[in-house]
């Protein structure tokens, strides 16, 4: 199958540029919401800690509409660069001019969105910003990334297999999660009767003339290591009956 560059299958926006002193951080009417690099984790978008500019800075398309992906560009942080997410509705809410959007026009999105977070494109990315500053992103080194482009059909039967399988991670993930708790809460269970004496019952009561404190008195009375200070504990030799 022939190699398709994303140039081809796509248009690319850049985000809101705007200046320190017109961000707010409180929504405010004639205010538009901005996500930034730290807003994208684990190929979601996380709408803490937003920031509102005003919002003739705003274009239309700069705002996030289902199946947009947007990629962080450039970050303080080299672990932020070439990150992405996919928004799963329509949003009144724009992306920082340290990110920027894929639109896709020729291709499934959620397709392209895959491939961007696969492990072969972060290495892609790596090596072309290999001698350069790693923590800004050419949109060359995207939309010049080759990309094998089967049917419509295939793309989506793709994806629903991608999803299935990470569906079926995450729920082995929450029976390791279950699975710990209640290993731990067996574990309290298990120390616990331990220091009430349950595992020690039937010796107890075999050895019934036994005084724990009394064997440990009679134990520190007549061996001097309880009473020497010179550190060399070791060289006394223990009289235990």
């Amino acid at each position: 199958m022939k190699k398709t560059r994303i140039r081809e299958l796509v248009s690319f926006v850049r985000g809101v540029s705007y200046k320190k002193e017109q961000v707010i951080k409180e929504n405010r009417d004639g205010y538009t919401a901005v996500l930034r690099a730290n807003n994208i984790s684990d190929g979601q978008f996380n709408y803490k800690e937003l920031v509102y500019v005003p919002s003739e800075l705003v274009a239309d398309c700069q705002l996030i509409s289902k199946g947009d992906i947007v990629i962080t560009m450039s970050s303080g942080s080299k672990a932020h660069v070439g990150k992405v997410a996919i928004a799963k509705y329509d949003t009144k809410v724009a992306f920082g001019a340290f990110c920027a959007k894929i639109v896709s026009e020729r291709i499934v999105p959620k397709y392209l969105y895959y491939i961007l977070r696969a492990s072969s494109f972060r290495q892609h990315i790596e090596i072309a910003c290999k001698g350069t500053n790693i923590n800004n992103l050419k949109q060359e080194y995207i939309l010049d990334y080759e990309i094998y482009l089967p049917s419509v059909e295939e793309q989506e039967d793709i994806v629903a297999g991608i999803e299935e399988m990470l569906s079926q991670l995450d729920d082995s993930v929450e029976t390791l999660k279950k699975t710990k708790e209640q290993l731990k809460v067996y574990r309290q269970a298990v120390l616990k009767d331990a220091f009430e004496g349950k595992f020690t019952g039937k010796w107890r009561k075999e050895n019934v003339q036994v005084n724990p404190q009394v064997d440990y008195e009679r134990i520190r009375i007549d061996n001097s290591v309880f009473n020497d200070i010179s550190g060399d504990e070791n060289e006394i030799k223990l009289n235990i009956p």
